[in-house]
Parts: structure tokens; sequence; C-alpha cells
């Protein structure tokens, strides 16, 4: 594993819909550039969607948004934030034995 790969892998789980890298001649910030989302971004955005889901009336929005506003956000950063939290926690998970 090259250090950029190895980079790239602790601080998001490798990207979520990867590019060989050795197919393409370029520079660390190209291949930023072309190796897409990370699996962290995918993970949060599966996340986000599955929330955003449960609003299925007045109540669920009401529900969702007094959670954001009692850690005084608002209901899309608060949505973010909890995506982002869950997706760590999910490439945590896969860094432990057995998963």
């Amino acid at each position: 594993m090259t250090t950029r790969e190895q980079r790239l892998r602790d601080d998001d789980g490798f990207p979520a819909f990867p590019v060989n890298p050795k197919a393409h001649e370029c520079s660390d910030a190209e291949y930023m550039a072309l190796r897409g989302m990370s699996l962290r971004d995918y993970f949060a955005a599966k996340i986000a969607s599955a929330m955003v889901s449960t609003i299925t009336d007045d109540a669920g929005y009401t529900r969702l948004r007094d959670l954001g506003s009692s850690h005084g956000l608002g209901l899309s950063e608060w949505i973010a934030s909890e995506s982002y939290k869950q997706a760590d926690a999910m490439l945590k998970a896969r860094k432990e034995p057995g998963q």
C-alpha cells in the first residue's frame, strides 16, 4: 500500500468508488480529485437520507428539528453532524476484529 493510499484509508476509509491510481499518471492533487467521494462521505449520505426519510409528517419534522435545537443547531446542520458521527462509528467498527 502506498503512502497516499494509507493516508486516504486512515482519514476516510478509502474511496467509495475508487479509480485505479496506476491507470492515471497524476499528481496527488489530481488523484484526490479523481478518487471521488470517500467511504465516510458515502456512509454519511446514506445515513442523512435515512434520517430525512423518517420525516413523514409535521410531528416527524418537529421531532428532528427539536433534536437539532437541543444541540444549538438547525435541522440540516444537525442531520449532517449526526450523519458524520454515525459514519465515523461505522468506519471504526470496520477496523475491529471480526468485522
